[in-house]
């Protein structure tokens, strides 16, 4: 299995002593967090991301609810699609988060498409406070 770039929150960041991501859902006035996955790796032309919370690495991010996957292929130009340099900003809706309250949960993104092969990220752990 081959393994990319941690993603990380948007304005939220790690805690330097841990290398956790404090999360207080009240405190967010958005209705999501924005997930950025970094941008210039090495991942097929036509694999999606999908977002993946949680301790098991095998449920495909792809059933999340309200989370869309996103696209690695930069499309300026149509006829010559190349692999995206820049993050790929993705959305992770409080209410998917709920469920983890009080309590540290992985977060990491996978890929797949059209290469049918699985990859994931390193994960990073998110500290879920109210």
């Amino acid at each position: 299995m081959e393994i990319y770039a941690k993603p990380t929150v948007q304005n939220y960041p790690e805690a330097p002593s841990t290398g956790t991501v404090n999360i207080s859902l009240s405190a967010t006035q958005e209705s999501e967090l924005t997930i950025v996955v970094p941008g210039n790796q090495k991942t097929p032309l036509y694999d999606y991301v999908y977002l993946v919370l949680g301790p098991d690495e095998e449920k495909p991010g792809k059933e999340m609810p309200g989370v869309e996957r996103g696209s690695l292929v930069d499309e300026t130009d149509p006829e010559n699609p190349q692999p995206k340099t820049e993050n790929t900003l993705m959305t992770l809706p409080k209410e998917v988060m709920k469920k983890y309250l009080g309590k540290e949960v992985r977060l990491r993104y996978e890929t797949y498409g059209e290469s049918e092969v699985h990859r994931y990220s390193t994960p990073i752990t998110l500290k879920i406070l109210p």
